[in-house]
């Protein structure tokens, strides 16, 4: 008889590959956006842009009837004399309007901003680059919760080795009752279901 869980209950090693998997999924999301967002930095050139507009965005969950907000910025540029009009955000959304609010108002029509514009596409722009919590904000939140669910998977299954009956001596495999087909553990005197005594007792 293989070894497994009676019915009924969940295998902790299962839970436990399941956080650790999220994790080191989520690990992985923050290793590959925290690369994009140092090629940024490293290759895409800086050009001097003005703003053509700026507006705070609304953005409700009906789920849980909640309520975040962006901020949409439009730029105006020139790159080897081409016009460029590009639109971009900050990269994220947040409850805290006052946040936003402070974009807005810092990149407010007709002010004038270094950003940084992909070559290749001149058309995608990031304003907020730079070595700040906002620009990694993605990355660093992915490697937190990354290292939450990972350790909480780590965790699990250890704790349910050290706890599990399959690593006691003479409780290591699974049999069935006779008569109700209950899985029970080896050397039980009786079916707790069905109550009908166990041969070898």
């Amino acid at each position: 008889m293989s070894e497994h869980a009676p019915s009924g209950q969940p295998p902790p090693k299962v839970l436990s590959a399941i956080f650790a998997l999220v994790g080191f999924g989520m690990l992985v999301g923050a290793v590959w956006t925290g690369r994009d967002r140092l090629a940024v930095l490293h290759s895409w050139p800086t050009a001097e842009a003005t703003v053509v507009s700026s507006e705070i965005t609304r953005h409700e969950d009906r789920d849980d009837h909640s309520t975040t907000y962006g901020v949409k910025i439009v730029f105006h540029f020139q790159v080897e004399g081409k016009e460029i009009t590009a639109t971009s955000t900050v990269g994220y959304t947040t409850s805290a309007h006052s946040v936003m609010q402070g974009f807005a108002d810092k990149f407010s029509p007709s002010t004038s901003h270094s950003i940084r514009f992909n070559p290749a596409a001149p058309g995608e722009v990031y304003f907020n680059a730079g070595w700040n919590f906002g620009y990694f904000g993605v990355p660093l939140f992915l490697t937190g919760m990354g290292m939450v669910f990972a350790c909480v998977g780590v965790v699990m299954f250890r704790r349910g080795a050290k706890a599990s009956p399959y690593s006691q001596q003479g409780r290591g495999e699974l049999t069935l009752c006779p008569s109700c087909g209950k899985e029970l553990w080896a050397g039980m005197d009786k079916c707790p279901v069905c109550g009908v005594a166990l041969p070898g007792k």
